[in-house]
C-alpha cells in the first residue's frame, strides 16, 4: 500500500509544506530581542518589533538517535553598520556534530572553537559546511535579499547561547566599500 507523504520541503526556497504541522516549529526573533548580539545596538531606525530572522524546521527535542532539520532565514539589513546575524551558539552536548547549506542568497558563516580560534566561510546557494564538535556558530547576511540555509542537527544537541552571551565572537562584519569587511574585536568589546 502507497502512502502519500504529508510533507514537503521546497529546495529552491527553503519553504516547508506540511498538511498536519505536527512537530513543525516557527520561531521569530525580533531586533528586541537581538539587541546584546550587535556592536552598538542602540539604532532609533529599527523598530524593536521588526524581525531580523526566523528559523523553521521539524523538531524532535531531545530524543537522542533522532535528527532534527530546519531552515534559518535571515533578512537583509544592518544594525549601525554591521550585518544583521544570529544570536549564534554551541551546542548542550559539544560533542554533536551539524550541518549547514546554502538554499538562497549570500552570507558568512562564523566558526569560533573552545579556544577562542575563529573562522568565517562563505555560504551560497548549493554550499555545504560541516560544523564540527566544540564549535559556536553564526550565520550573518552580507546580501540585500535573505539569507536561506538549511540545517540538520542531533536532536539531543540542545543549544547553548549562554556561553556566546557571555563572551561573544570574536570577529564583526560591517558593510564596506568592497561589500562587506571582518573585524576583530578587542577582549573589552563583547556581544552584550
Amino acid at each position: 500500500m502507497e502512502i502519500k507523504s504529508n510533507l514537503y520541503f521546497n529546495f529552491e526556497n527553503g519553504e516547508f509544506s506540511d498538511t498536519d504541522k505536527q512537530n513543525l516549529i516557527i520561531s521569530k526573533k525580533k531586533f528586541k530581542d537581538l539587541k546584546s548580539v550587535f556592536l552598538k545596538p542602540e539604532d532609533e531606525s529599527i523598530d524593536d518589533e521588526k524581525i531580523m530572522y526566523e528559523v523553521t524546521g521539524y523538531i524532535n527535542e531531545g530524543k537522542a538517535g533522532e535528527l532534527n532539520f530546519g531552515v534559518t532565514k535571515i533578512f537583509p539589513g544592518e544594525v549601525n553598520g554591521e550585518f544583521n546575524m544570529t544570536k549564534g551558539h554551541y551546542h548542550e552536548k559539544m560533542s554533536h556534530t551539524e550541518y549547514y547549506w546554502g538554499i538562497k542568497g549570500r552570507g558568512l558563516l562564523i566558526l569560533k572553537n573552545i579556544d577562542g580560534e575563529c573562522s568565517v566561510i562563505t555560504v551560497e546557494k548549493d554550499s555545504l559546511h560541516y560544523i564540527p564538535e566544540n564549535t559556536a556558530h553564526r550565520l550573518v547576511n552580507i546580501s540585500d535579499e535573505p539569507l536561506v540555509v538549511g540545517a540538520c542537527w542531533p536532536s539531543d544537541a540542545g543549544h547553548n547561547y549562554g556561553e556566546i552571551q557571555e563572551k561573544g565572537f570574536p570577529v564583526r562584519i560591517f558593510r564596506s566599500n568592497d561589500g562587506y569587511s571582518i573585524s576583530k574585536i578587542t577582549d573589552n568589546q563583547t556581544d552584550n
